[in-house]
């Protein structure tokens, strides 16, 4: 049976999934372009240690207890510079494109009227291990932030360790999850099918 509010959902992941790209797509030219014109500066996304704001003068009662983002202007950026920040932005723009792909296929198999298939299981296993796999993304993006913002003057501030966030690791176990329980419904129903 098909699902009216699937096919609804289906029209917003389709029209979300085409923004995200564009604003992203869009967004990554405006940012290289202005880095490689007459401007020659790169922006990265930091975070300042919290030590390191102790040599920093905060208003009177105030004090920092996480690193806290900032901007890094980068002048004149070495190509490898610009490669390193191409792929630090490019990393959560695939991620974000792949999640709302499977999405978008999960919920075009309840607008059908087929989501209990193997074709789900399949998407349901690959949004678990990109979940699982968060962890590795935050190490693989520390290490390039490292190799951008190591050559910088303020380099030594800032701080580009990665933090351990168990939530999507979590999540992601319990789509794993699911998605076993969806494959022992598919070879439950294909049993019931075979003795019909």
């Amino acid at each position: 049976m098909k699902s009216r509010k699937a096919g609804a959902l289906h029209t917003i992941l389709t029209a979300i999934l085409i923004f995200g790209v564009v604003l992203g797509i869009g967004g990554l030219v405006a940012k290289y372009s202005s880095a490689v014109s007459d401007e020659e500066r790169l922006q990265v996304a930091a975070k300042i240690r919290p030590e390191e704001l102790k040599n920093l003068e905060l208003p009177s009662g105030l004090e920092a207890a996480q690193p806290i983002p900032v901007i890094v202007n980068v002048q004149d950026p070495a190509a490898s510079q610009l490669a390193l920040s191409i792929i630090l932005d490019l990393i959560p723009l695939v991620i974000g494109i792949a999640v709302l792909l499977i999405l978008r296929a999960i919920v075009g198999s309840i607008k059908d009227g087929d989501p209990f298939g193997r074709a789900n299981v399949g998407r349901l296993r690959k949004l678990g291990i990109i979940l699982v796999a968060f962890p590795v993304v935050a190490i693989v993006m520390s290490v390039l932030l490292g190799g951008i913002l190591d050559s910088t003057p303020n380099g030594g501030l800032l701080n580009n360790s990665f933090r351990l966030d168990l939530g999507p690791v979590a999540a992601g176990l319990g789509v794993l999850v699911l998605a076993e329980v969806f494959a022992h419904g598919v070879r439950m129903r294909e049993d019931i099918e075979g003795t019909v």
